[in-house]
């Protein structure tokens, strides 16, 4: 988890750098991490996204026909609001034969109350370059997503297990 910590540390710090949020250069100081203020709605997300599980199904989509659905599973660590529409998400993805853990740079978007995860062309490491649309609603996920010359659909429930004490 260290190490997780540290990978979304700098992932942060990466963002912040590119929303001109870095201190002077001259500046023998380190810059000191800004606030950023979250409404009432992205503090829902928040919490909603801290060691959610999101637990459903994939399928490849080709020719307008969609392919055999698969499982999949990601686990959300959390979620950190950078600036305005970017965030951070640290999350444990598993597909396939795949297992990784990774901080994911996302832009969030509003469809009235309902948040949309966005990515952009987004190169994910042990992954390949995705765009994705995923809207969150109650404790389920619905959305689309492509790679370079593939795409697909998801969806699913979002748990939230209780620690073990």
């Amino acid at each position: 988890m260290k190490t997780m910590f540290s990978k979304t540390l700098i992932a942060t710090a990466l963002i912040s750098l590119v929303a001109g949020t870095s201190a002077a250069q001259d500046s023998p100081k380190p810059a000191a991490t800004p606030k950023v203020e979250l409404n009432e709605l992205e503090k829902k997300f928040q919490n909603s996204m801290k060691n959610a599980v999101f637990v459903g199904r994939w399928c490849l989509t080709k020719d307008g026909k969609m392919g055999e659905s698969k499982k999949e599973r990601y686990t959300i660590n959390n979620a950190q609001k950078v600036t305005d529409k970017s965030w951070v998400i640290s999350a444990r993805m598993q597909w396939g034969e795949k297992d990784i853990t990774v901080p994911i740079p996302i832009s969030l978007l509003w469809a009235g109350d309902t948040p949309v995860i966005t990515l952009d062309k987004l190169w994910i490491p042990g992954a390949g370059t995705y765009s994705a649309r995923v809207m969150v609603y109650d404790d389920t996920y619905a959305g689309t997503w492509s790679g370079p010359s593939y795409g697909g659909l998801l969806n699913g429930v979002i748990t939230h297990p209780k620690k073990k004490e």
